[in-house]
């Protein structure tokens, strides 16, 4: 290998890069934002600028002594390099990957398999019966960017309970809604394991699998299915793990148009609740004005009517007391 010539033609994008022997083992299995930039990093001889280098651990000095060639996985981000990356430890086994060896710290995603509709989450610690885990990843935050880019593609349930009625999730696209029917339990199961091969760096495979199903429906005469799984295969060709960053003016707008408002909101007030085990239980409220964050709008609400875990009936509390007149307009807690 003419490592000056290989770090050279590495490209200046995210992706995945698996640091290989001789005899073509993979030694160790990385992502990053820049790849060249990372890559390099590991080779401070070849480093332009004469910049100095960092002092290296012993562990990296002798993984770089015995690297004989480099493979590049291109991707759309840094988030789904980190799909990729986690995929290929599972897979590859690379002997410097010793981070993710029985770590309970790293965040994995959990399926509840043990229900009818499962949900999936990002979460961390021991094994929980019933639930299925990918990974371990190591980024939570840009973990959480994947699975929400997934999710606008293949909608599937992140609630804890399944409610009576379709929630804002489904009317924004989010969610299948299976606690009304809107898709059965087998269609529902099928979207999961596209999402599960997604996660998995399989998106080649599940391209492939989408489009013989809408060449299917169509031949079928089942346009509004095919219809519906050909936009599946243009969101996924065209899926980024970037954050959406909005204008406050953009934001305004798509609020506007997805609740039919005749104008722009100027003020948004949003709520959340938190509890400890069904203990400590506490609701939030965050505000909004044209767009910004408004901090001296925020209230925090103790619960005092709801007992136990039950998320619906504290949020049932605090927005009656924030619009029955007793929270107040100022910051604090209630």
């Amino acid at each position: 290998m003419d490592l000056r010539e290989t770090l050279a033609a590495l490209p200046e994008t995210p992706g995945v890069y698996l640091m290989k022997a001789a005899d073509g083992t993979v030694l160790y299995v990385g992502k990053a934002l820049n790849v060249r930039h990372r890559v390099s990093s590991y080779f401070p001889a070849y480093r332009s600028g004469g910049l100095p280098a960092r002092p290296q651990h012993p562990k990296t000095r002798a993984m770089i002594g015995q690297v004989t060639a480099i493979e590049v996985i291109p991707t759309a981000s840094e988030a789904e390099a980190l799909l990729y990356e986690a995929s290929l430890i599972k897979e590859r086994q690379p002997k410097y990957n010793v981070a993710f060896r029985d770590d309970k710290s790293y965040p994995v995603i959990k399926v509840t398999v043990h229900e009818q509709f499962p949900r999936l989450f990002v979460g961390r610690g021991p094994h929980e019966p019933g639930v299925k885990e990918i990974g371990p990843f190591a980024d939570a935050a840009l973990l959480r960017q994947a699975l929400a880019a997934i999710r606008r593609v293949f909608p599937f349930r992140a609630c804890r309970t399944l409610p009576k009625r379709a929630c804002l999730d489904y009317y924004m696209g989010l969610c299948a809604a299976p606690c009304v029917g809107k898709i059965s339990r087998d269609d529902y199961r099928a979207m999961l394991e596209r999402v599960f091969r997604v996660l998995e760096g399989q998106k080649a495979q599940v391209l492939e699998g989408l489009t013989r199903q809408m060449a299917a429906a169509s031949a079928a005469q089942r346009y509004e299915e095919a219809a519906r799984v050909r936009d599946q295969i243009a969101a996924l060709t065209e899926l980024t793990v970037r954050p959406r960053r909005f204008l406050p003016s953009e934001a305004l707008d798509d609020v506007r148009r997805l609740l039919q408002l005749p104008a722009l909101p100027r003020r948004i007030e949003g709520f959340d609740v938190s509890n400890i085990h069904g203990r400590s239980a506490v609701g939030s409220m965050v505000t909004f004005v044209d767009g910004k964050p408004d901090t001296s709008g925020y209230l925090r609400f103790q619960i005092k009517t709801v007992a136990g875990i039950d998320d619906y009936a504290m949020m049932r509390e605090i927005v009656r007391r924030r619009y029955g007149g007793c929270a107040g307009a100022g910051a604090g807690g209630v």
